[in-house]
């Protein structure tokens, strides 16, 4: 009996321990959005889930497929570099959760160009900014 029941905990490790895809490679994000970042009440709150994609998000489809393009790579923070010094408007955005079963957490802006291009890497996920709030 003793034996049995060890073969069976050994068969079932094997199995959980198996190559390929993550058991949970979900794309669940939460994303708060600022119009204009220096006004609380601009707050909105959205909830985005892909595969299939569903949430509070205006466009969750849009904003998986855009996030099948750029996957967890968009939400690594900015190297250390030289930025232009380009406006791009007051918005603000704070994304938290996971992208194919990675964890992310990040806040973007668009207060000078590598910021404005980080932002724009996720058109779709996030509104077009402007100047013009």
């Amino acid at each position: 009996m003793r034996n049995i029941l060890l073969v069976t905990l050994l068969a079932a490790t094997i199995a959980g321990c198996g190559g390929g895809e993550p058991a949970d490679a979900s794309t669940e994000l939460r994303i708060a959005f600022w119009e204009d970042s220096a006004q609380q009440e601009s707050r909105v709150d959205w909830l985005l889930a892909c595969d299939p994609p569903a949430g509070t998000h205006p466009d969750p489809a849009a904003a998986c497929a855009r996030l099948d393009e750029t996957g967890a790579a968009a939400f690594a923070p900015l190297p250390d570099q030289a930025c232009t010094e380009i406006y791009g408007g007051a918005q603000r955005a704070e994304i938290s959760g996971t992208v194919d079963g990675e964890p992310v957490d990040a806040s973007f802006q668009r207060t000078n160009g590598c910021e404005i291009e980080a932002w724009d890497a996720l058109l779709g996920v996030l509104p077009p900014g402007g100047v013009d709030p």
